[in-house]
């Protein structure tokens, strides 16, 4: 089925086609998701989820007490009602993510 999917999702115009436990995340150019998403949805059927989001091209690392003020930045706006999405091009090392959920 991997394959399967991999093969239409290219032939349908997508850029990449990655599967982990299961799940398909189809990687498309922003114009093209409707046409890909109709495309396998009539081989495959309809998918669980189909949106635009935000990948970054470039991460920033971040560090110290950066991390931690950068992450309450980002919970803030999660939990504004005004806010839908909040995507984040930081790289935060194991170490200082450990700190912060200790």
């Amino acid at each position: 089925l991997e394959d399967a999917m991999l093969e239409a999702a290219i032939d349908a115009g997508a850029d990449n086609c990655e599967t982990a436990d299961g799940t398909h995340t189809i990687t498309t150019s922003f114009e093209s998701l409707g046409s890909v998403r109709d495309a396998l949805a009539t081989k495959f059927g309809d998918a669980v989820s189909a949106k635009h989001i935000f990948q970054p091209k470039v991460m920033a690392p971040a560090s110290g007490v950066d991390v931690a003020a950068l992450m309450d930045l980002v919970e803030a706006l999660e939990d504004n009602d005004d806010v839908q999405e909040v995507y984040t091009n930081i790289e935060i090392s194991d170490a200082d993510a450990a700190r912060l959920s200790a």
